[in-house]
């Protein structure tokens, strides 16, 4: 006898692999990238393959090029943050507080996280900052290349005018 299958249990079927993916990359940025200029990477920023490579490469094709007497300071750096967590910084102004990366719901999915800072050489101020983040479930494989993209999308949309951070 041929028992027949319930819509409901169809259904739940269905939502099951939607449940069990990971949220997409988010990629937020403060200030506006500045006119091209000379830059020099500081940070003590390990090489990272190919996540440097690539923002590297996308600041030398809009007319950024590196430099020993550099116009900008630029720190590229890269983290994995353990569920749970996030990054939190203060604003200029003491009564303003943000997050740069609010802290995930879930304590077993880490979150990889790249910034891009772009700052003065001269004054030090911070013209620009990109974070980008994306939860990476142990035991998972991750999409290869989506931070990347969605943090070069970004960059890519950012104005080309120099304002300093809200």
């Amino acid at each position: 006898m041929k028992v027949p299958a319930s819509p409901l249990l169809l259904g739940l079927a269905a939502l099951l692999p939607a449940c069990t993916s990971l949220p997409k990359p988010t990629v937020n940025a403060t200030g506006a990238i500045p006119q091209a200029g000379g830059i020099e990477l500081v940070g003590g920023a390990a090489d990272d393959g190919d996540w440097q490579s690539a923002i590297l490469a996308d600041l030398a094709a809009r007319g950024f090029s590196r430099s020993e007497r550099a116009d900008y300071l630029v720190q590229l750096t890269t983290a994995r943050l353990p569920g749970g967590t996030g990054l939190f910084a203060p604003q200029d102004k003491a009564d303003e507080k943000t997050w740069l990366v609010p802290p995930t719901r879930s304590r077993s999915a880490e979150l990889r996280v790249y910034t891009l800072v772009i700052s003065q050489r001269e004054t030090g101020r911070e013209l620009y900052r990109l974070v980008g983040q994306e939860p990476v479930k142990q035991g998972r494989p991750g999409v290869e290349g989506q931070l990347l993209q969605a943090f070069l999308t970004q960059l890519g949309g950012s104005t080309a005018t120099a304002t300093a951070r809200p």
